[in-house]
């Protein structure tokens, strides 16, 4: 379409020549027939036919949005929707309950006992164990497992790989303790890929909606997760842990066992945390302190070189 098109379909104020866009790139791949996007950055090297930004540049093919990040973000979704499965494949088993518009791939397996809600995807290989619920409109990736006693709500996403719901790592005396809890996430929860979500040893692990988790997290039985935190890939969560809403965990932090991260609290990137963080703090480094204290013993060891 023209960039003139594309404008009036994102509520957008169009300057300069008007362009016919083929495809989308970053601005420096762009090409003259491509639609990039900035925000902050220069654009005076690229050679994108059109650019989304939050204010006009002379001379150049642009969209002026509120939001050019989200606005390029919804023009990739329209352009290049995500592929859907149809049907059910003939090599699939299921034996469990199956709500309507469900889809279901190649290889896959539905214990008796499982129930799907409407518009399920599972591609191939899932397998979806006797008593796990799935919510409508979620969406398994290939060889996700769903062990039973779990419980996802709806349109969670579940990427490659990932285990939902298997045994805790909890032990007495060498013993390996039964878990015979569940795991519970949220609406619109969003899981990467290799991750394992261990199930309660009693009561639930618990994943509040909205909250993402980047591939290979780990969160470990009776960890509770509120809603709209993030965490960055290789987080690890140790037992029975309490982790407030809109927190933010960079990657490769680890957190003890029945530690409390307040509401609002951010860890930095390959923290160890080892005790409580409070609601609205930012922590960093092995062991995590306050930021500004862990950046000053950062500056006196660089003197000691």
């Amino acid at each position: 379409m023209t960039s003139l098109d594309l404008a009036e379909r994102l509520d957008g104020v169009h300057s300069g020549p008007v362009v016919e866009l083929t495809g989308v790139a970053g601005l420096e791949l762009a090409g003259p027939s491509d639609l990039s996007f900035s925000v902050g950055t220069s654009i005076e090297h690229s050679a994108a036919g059109c650019i989304l930004l939050g204010a006009p540049v002379r001379g150049r093919s642009c969209i002026v949005v509120e939001d050019p990040r989200a606005a390029f973000a919804q023009v990739c979704l329209d352009w290049f929707p995500e592929p859907r499965l149809r049907g059910i494949h003939p090599t699939a088993v299921v034996e469990g309950e199956l709500g309507a518009g469900c889809a279901i791939g190649p290889l896959a397996v539905v214990e008796e006992g499982a129930v799907l809600g409407d518009n399920v995807q599972l591609h191939a290989g899932v397998i979806v164990c006797s008593g796990a619920v799935i919510g409508d409109d979620c969406v398994l990736f290939p060889q996700v497992v769903v062990h039973g006693h779990t419980r996802l709500g709806r349109r969670v996403r579940v990427g490659a790989g990932s285990v939902l719901g298997g045994e805790g790592f909890g032990y007495h005396e060498g013993r390996l303790l039964p878990h015979v809890g569940g795991l519970v996430l949220h609406d619109d929860v969003h899981i990467g890929s290799a991750c394992t979500l261990d199930r309660a040893q009693v009561d639930a692990t618990v994943i509040g909606a909205r909250s993402r988790l980047d591939n290979l997290v780990h969160i470990a039985h009776n960890v509770v997760v509120g809603e709209d935190t993030y965490m960055a890939a290789q987080v690890g969560i140790a037992g029975s842990g309490r982790i407030g809403s809109r927190v933010q965990i960079g990657g490769q932090a680890g957190l003890v066992d029945h530690i409390t991260v307040g509401d609002g609290a951010r860890i930095g990137a390959k923290s160890g945390v080892p005790q409580d963080v409070s609601a609205g703090a930012t922590v960093l480094g092995i062991p995590a302190l306050p930021i500004r204290t862990t950046l000053r013993i950062w500056a006196k060891l660089k003197q000691l070189v």
